[in-house]
């Protein structure tokens, strides 16, 4: 999906006609949002000059829309400040909620927009809200000026924050608008934490200002399939009653190595094995729950018919069940969007959700440097990539030269030299092990601290 929004400040200009063509051809846009065109829409010769099939304004003629022909539109809402659309097509996974904004310079005025926006949210499906919103974020984001009243960015970023919207960056300038004496960052895209659930991304492109004072903004929204995910240890596993015994049984299995290939090789091996038992054994987490809530409910409707003792026993069983499944629910939302600052007892899974999903979102790699050229292809990028680390691991050992260390005066003392080369003890290494937070980040090898604390009794 390619959307193209721009404050293109009149479109009655040739040149300013020219240069859009010219945009429109290149990046191949399906969706372009024109904001101030400052002419009366002519709908056929609109649609016949930009080559698309329908185009659309909003009360004011201030927010402009064209739509190629295989995209379904239907207008929910159309307000002085913005054009809220809900569109379909078939290279669109599903439906998608877009919403062109133009605001008012009054605050008061953009302060009602505000209001409408989270009127018009929609609940489930991926929700692109973008234009000229007239206010920035924060003062990093002006120059030659400050960045004015803090009210109305208060708003905006209360605003941003009720509406669980998020900002997933840019390429490109820094700044959108400028008058050639101050820059700020007016022109912007935001998007709904569903938005990852349907796309495997999106990239802002901050284009090139020629005709008008402010850069007119690429959208792509790839549908791309997911590459294959990495492993990674789950602190929910440690609920599963059989777990310890798994952990265990495999890790006393016998191993020729010694040191630390011996501990590598008996991780790699745990990893193989906690694979096949998360699939086999463990199962779908949320089939889980969903079968947990049944048998509630069934239980449930089990007492209204007879409410025997055994009865009662049951739903006490299908009520512990639940608990302990929802528990692990937490922990794995919790784990996945590495919130280890949230106090113990949080409950509040959506924002775990909301978090995981702006991560996904934001730690997309679009372009990458090497030796001086920008590589914007995925292919390229993942070659770079992996011939980094394969010449960084696998390139010719450098000699070093011997050291004068007669330049050199003593200042460790022979006891210091021993304590310090001496081997660490077995209560020093589980100190440092444990003094790590158990919801840390887990290392290249996927094994987070959360599992040696829990096994160290047999990992030592």
């Amino acid at each position: 999906m390619n959307c193209l929004i721009w404050n293109i400040r009149g479109l009655g200009n040739p040149d300013s006609q020219r240069f859009l063509e010219a945009l429109l051809k290149v990046h191949k846009v399906k969706i372009v949002s024109i904001l101030e065109p400052m002419i009366q829409l002519e709908v056929r010769y609109m649609t016949r000059k930009f080559n698309f099939c329908r185009v659309l304004s909003n009360c004011t003629g201030k927010i402009w829309a064209f739509l190629s022909e295989e995209i379904g539109l239907e207008i929910f809402l159309d307000h002085p400040q913005f054009l809220h659309l809900k569109l379909s097509a078939p290279f669109l996974p599903t439906v998608v909620f877009c919403s062109f904004v133009y605001t008012s310079c009054d605050s008061m005025t953009r302060k009602e927009l505000w209001d409408f926006l989270l009127q018009v949210q929609p609940q489930a499906d991926p929700w692109l809200l973008g234009g000229d919103f007239n206010v920035v974020r924060s003062a990093n984001e002006c120059l030659g000026t400050s960045s004015g009243r803090l009210g109305p960015i208060k708003d905006f970023k209360n605003f941003i924050v009720d509406s669980s919207l998020v900002d997933p960056g840019f390429v490109g300038y820094q700044f959108t608008w400028t008058n050639k004496t101050i820059w700020k960052r007016l022109d912007r895209v935001l998007a709904s934490p569903s938005w990852s659930t349907h796309f495997s991304s999106i990239k802002v492109e901050h284009l090139c200002r020629s005709i008008s004072d402010q850069c007119p903004l690429l959208v792509f929204a790839p549908t791309g399939i997911w590459g294959p995910s990495s492993f990674r240890f789950q602190h929910m596993w440690t609920c599963h009653p059989g777990f310890i015994q798994i952990v265990c049984l495999n890790w006393n299995l016998p191993c020729s190595l010694r040191g630390m290939h011996k501990i590598f090789a008996k991780l790699k091996r745990l990893k193989v094995h906690l694979k096949w038992w998360n699939k086999e054994v463990f199962g779908n987490l949320f089939e889980k729950l969903a079968e947990a809530e049944k048998s509630v409910h069934d239980a449930e409707s089990a007492i209204l018919a007879n409410p025997s003792e055994s009865s009662r026993a049951h739903l006490s069983a299908c009520n512990t069940s639940l608990t302990h499944i929802s528990k692990m629910k937490l922990d794995f939302w919790k784990q996945k969007a590495a919130c280890s600052w949230l106090a113990d007892g949080e409950r509040n899974t959506k924002l775990f959700h909301n978090a995981v999903r702006k991560k996904r979102v934001t730690n997309k790699i679009f372009r990458i440097l090497e030796d001086g050229v920008c590589l914007s292809n995925p292919e390229d990028i993942c070659r770079s990539g992996c011939s980094l680390f394969e010449n960084l691991l696998t390139g010719d050992p450098f000699v070093h030269s011997q050291p004068d260390f007669g330049h050199f005066t003593t200042v460790v003392s022979e006891d210091d030299n021993r304590d310090i080369s001496a081997l660490p003890s077995i209560e020093e290494v589980r100190s440092i092990v444990f003094s790590i937070s158990m919801d840390s980040v887990a290392g290249p090898d996927g094994f987070s601290f959360c599992f040696y604390q829990r096994y160290w009794e047999f990992i030592q």
